[in-house]
């Protein structure tokens, strides 16, 4: 072994308290570095592994099917295949189903799809096992992380609650027929079926959403309008709210990524961190070894000898970091990983390494002690054999500069008065130690204070919505029947309806002004006469006065993101076109995104209604009075269905007022002609109007709307009109009756668990299906715990981060004052010789430990909250943030527990220090 190697192993072996302490600094930044760098790369290297952009929708339309509706979903897609540049447009339903399991029914989620399984293109699933359901063979596939939760392999059977038998509890023995692996879905358990089986299992009609790509995704957000508005056009289906996302750039592993790199970047700067540590003891060593430094030279030692010694020692102390701290943060990687990537809906098999977090663990555990090394090593190998030889030992220069010349009128203790003094007399130590105590406790105060705000947020959000249960009919049902079926649960208090939305806003009129700036919202629909949602406004009175205003009132972040105040006038646009102005009434104090309308207000905007008139779609027998003729239909209609009516005299009627067509049966029955006016009567209204046309009707066309119009010994009196004309007529609305999207449920009581509003929400499911209504329960108890759980889970993610460095900064204390306890013997000698005893030694080391922390800490507080900012503005996250006082407080604390923890080892050491051992020394 050559003379340098064994000098480097001599003087890691003889500090071994030394190397242990600087070794560790090292072991845990690696540590944290890999740990957090793995769970980052592991999960997005798996996402984009699942994840295929040329599955993913360009387009989304959510929908909601009317109850009294069978859509045509086949004739509908064909039809929306005609839009320009559209390539692929497919339907997607996921409705509840049950199925039991011992003496109880289980929940999950039935899927269909408009086109076979093996032929989807967009979400696309894999079949990992078996084969794909076919239809009426009473077979299901089910998602692979279902199957495992539920213990259920390829061939086992499933006894399913029939949901479109309602007069009778039905339960069917299916057979699981394949695993599919399906990367684009949440939480719960996923069923798969075809799309007839899927119906007739869970007891409803048509899809939930139709997804579509688009020849470029440049199209697809200039065709996005026309998709929805054609949609709202040539279906029945109400249109809940649209999206369109770009596949090259998928926003959910954008979010993930935001969160795995910031994760990776608290792991970095941890290792950073270490960095000062290093830098302080290689500078200490070259101060202890200014003599052997000049007697090596003396002895022929080159200056690049000396420099490759000191630097070999700083690459020691990272290799001996490093190996285990990569080791251990492999298997914390794996662990770590497995625990957040549900949270994430990432599905992860086996163990996973990544190597891109190990390549630059390994690089920073060895280049980081080389760098931090660097300058303490040149500058401290350029002594001159004579600086060394001369050198006295270590002593101290004491300068009386202003600083120490102010603290000498201050009153304060003697010890205490030391211990400042020392603590100035290494300026350059103060501010490295210092920096790394700053980091670590500035880092987590601000973590701290993101996430015990982001708490605060959803607690206000939750305390905001004084109920605990929302139902959501998988059909539009109206809100009174449905509610008095739901009052008879024991332990509803109070229903409300409700109505959720996104739409569009401008502060211009988008009809006058289409280019107007828009901003897209979400809107709450809510019964202003009722307390379903407490509302604390800043500005405004919103609906205290009058219940019946017709108005919005903004949550802050919204009035602030659109610059408005109370009185203004906001246009607001529906996904079906619908533009109405309102004015704003209020502006809450909330941290939220959001925008409160009375729901019947929102539900007529948007079309969430029944018993609307649809041209084509409606009929109403009418009485022609002064005649003998019974069973008389009037048609709404439109020019669209013209071709029904084969014109034999006059002409098909136009959109004038008082204009009709009628049949030749009815002409020949009640003697009228063209040109003749005929008074019509529906529900006591009565109006004339004039004959355009007589004209026979197509009966192969006429049979679709068999058992509605009536016939007469096989003569059709049938008046055909303009819908609108029609509707004028019955005095009826055009926009129908708003009925609620959800049903909000109060229960009594106070407090409620997660399993008492589970046991409430059973009895409400097995009391709507005994009327056949299917729906979604949502425990609103539940959403608010695993909100908190969740953000808790992700704060402690970060937090591990935090306390790394936390410990690394103590670490970085203790390395300072033991260093200062060594160079001090001679202080502590004639402190003791004056008769200074064991406890006052303590209290110096403790109040200098204490003094460094807390300076760090004053420093800190601003640095919390731009970390805090930072992180704001780098994750994902969405909210104004308020620092709370309390994460400087929490800070205080933990500075203090870690300075007092780190000063501990030093100042006993300094107290056992003899005047004997110290005179050897010296």
């Amino acid at each position: 072994m050559s003379t340098r190697n064994r000098k480097i192993l001599r003087d890691i072996w003889s500090r071994k308290s030394r190397t242990a302490m600087v070794s560790t600094s090292i072991f845990i930044g690696v540590l944290g570095v890999v740990t957090l760098m793995t769970v980052g790369e592991v999960m997005i290297r798996q996402m984009r592994e699942d994840i295929n952009p040329d599955e993913l929708a360009m387009v989304g339309v959510i929908l909601n099917a009317p109850g009294d509706i069978q859509p045509d979903d086949e004739q509908y897609l064909e039809e929306l295949r005609n839009i320009e540049d559209l390539t692929v447009v497919e339907g997607f339903g996921t409705y509840p189903v049950y199925w039991r399991e011992d003496e109880t029914f289980l929940e999950g989620n039935i899927r269909i799809y408009s086109s076979a399984f093996e032929d989807i293109q967009i979400f696309r699933m894999t079949l990992i096992g078996g084969e794909f359901p076919n239809t009426g063979e009473k077979q299901v596939a089910l998602e692979r992380r279902t199957a495992e939760e539920l213990g259920l392999e390829i061939g086992d059977t499933m006894e399913f609650r029939v949901l479109s038998i309602t007069d009778q509890l039905v339960t069917e023995t299916w057979i699981v027929s394949g695993i599919v692996f399906h990367p684009y879905i949440g939480d719960g358990y996923n069923i798969y079926a075809a799309p007839e089986d899927g119906r007739y299992l869970g007891g409803f009609e048509g899809f939930g959403a139709y997804f579509a790509r688009f020849e470029t995704f440049e199209r697809a957000v200039e065709q996005q309008e026309t998709f929805v508005q054609t949609i709202d056009d040539i279906t029945p289906y109400i249109v809940v709210g649209s999206f369109y996302d770009d596949p090259a750039a998928n926003e959910y592993i954008s979010e993930i990524s935001s969160w795995t790199d910031t994760l990776g970047m608290l792991g970095v700067l941890a290792m950073v961190v270490s960095t000062f540590i290093v830098f302080n003891v290689v500078m200490a060593i070259m101060i202890e070894q200014r003599r052997q430094i000049g007697v090596m030279k003396s002895l022929g030692a080159s200056w690049g000898d000396n420099l490759l010694i000191y630097t070999g020692v700083a690459f020691s102390y990272g290799l001996i970091g490093m190996i285990p701290g990569v080791i251990l943060g492999v298997l914390a990687g794996h662990f770590l990983t497995h625990a957040v990537a549900p949270l994430a809906n990432i599905y992860i098999e086996g163990f996973s390494v990544a190597p891109g977090a190990i390549g630059i663990g390994v690089a920073m555990g060895l280049g980081i002690p080389l760098i931090a090394s660097t300058l303490p090593v040149i500058f401290g190998t350029r002594v001159t054999i004579h600086e060394a030889i001369t050198d006295l030992g270590i002593g101290t220069r004491f300068k009386r500069g202003p600083l120490t010349m102010l603290l000498e009128r201050v009153p304060m203790p003697s010890t205490a008065r030391q211990a400042v003094g020392n603590i100035l007399q290494k300026k350059l130590r103060l501010m490295v130690t210092g920096l790394t105590l700053t980091l670590a406790v500035g880092s987590f105060m601000g973590v701290f204070a993101l996430f015990y705000s982001l708490d605060e947020v959803i607690g206000d959000a939750f305390d905001t919505f004084n109920y605990q249960i929302e139902v959501q009919p998988n059909e539009t049902s109206e809100f009174d029947s449905l509610a008095a079926l739901i009052s008879t649960v024991d332990g509803v208090e109070q229903i409300f309806p409700g109505i959720y939305a996104g739409v569009t806003v401008t502060k211009d009129d988008p009809t006058v002004n289409p280019a107007a700036d828009t901003w897209g919202f979400g809107f709450t629909g809510i019964d202003p006469a009722q307390d379903s949602v407490s509302i604390d406004l800043r500005e405004g009175d919103g609906w205290q006065n009058d219940p019946a205003r017709i108005g919005v009132v903004l949550a802050d972040p919204v009035a602030e993101q659109l610059n408005t105040k109370v009185g203004d006038i906001l246009y607001v646009t529906a996904e079906n076109g619908n533009t109405r102005p309102y004015e704003v009434l209020g502006i809450a104090r909330l941290a939220f995104d959001d925008i409160f309308i009375p729901w019947q207000e929102l539900a007529s905007l948007t079309g969430f209604t029944l018993n609307a008139p649809r041209p084509n779609e409606y009929f109403v027998g009418v009485e022609i009075p002064g005649t003998l003729l019974s069973n008389i239909t009037a048609a709404g209609l439109d020019h669209e269905v013209s071709q029904v009516f084969e014109i034999i005299d006059g002409e098909f009627f136009d959109k004038q007022e008082s204009a009709i067509v009628i049949s030749s049966h009815l002409a020949e029955g009640g003697d009228i002609a063209v040109g003749d006016e005929v008074p019509l009567t529906v529900n006591g209204n009565a109006r004339k109007y004039t004959v355009t046309g007589i004209a026979d009707v197509d009966p192969l066309l006429l049979s679709q709307f068999e058992g509605i119009v009536s016939k007469q010994a096989d003569r059709i009196y049938m008046v055909g009109m303009f819908w609108q004309e029609l509707a004028e007529l019955e005095g009826r609305s055009l926009d129908g009756d708003p009925v609620p999207q959800e049903f909000i449920i109060r229960l009594t009581g106070d407090e409620h668990t997660v399993r008492e509003v589970d046991t409430v929400i059973g009895q409400i499911r097995d009391t709507l299906l005994a009327e056949g209504i299917s729906a979604d329960y949502y425990n609103v108890v539940a959403d608010e715990e695993e909100n908190a759980s969740l953000v808790q889970m992700i704060g402690l993610v970060f937090g591990i981060a935090c306390v790394i460095m936390a410990v690394v900064g103590g670490i970085g204390l203790l390395v300072t004052l033991s260093m200062s306890v060594f160079e001090r013997q001679r202080e502590i000698g004639v402190m003791r010789s004056v008769g200074a005893n064991s406890q006052t030694i303590i209290v110096q080391f403790l109040i200098e430990g204490l003094l460094v922390g807390i300076i760090a800490w004053l420093i800190a507080i601003p640095l919390s909250y731009g970390i805090s900012q930072l992180l704001l503005s780098v994750l994902p996250l969405d909210f104004d943030l308020d620092y709370p006082p309390i994460s400087a407080m929490v800070g205080f604390i933990g500075i203090l527990v870690v300075a007092t923890l780190a000063s501990i080892g030093p100042s006993i050491m300094a107290a056992r220090k003899t005047v004997s051992s110290i005179l050897r020394y010296q």
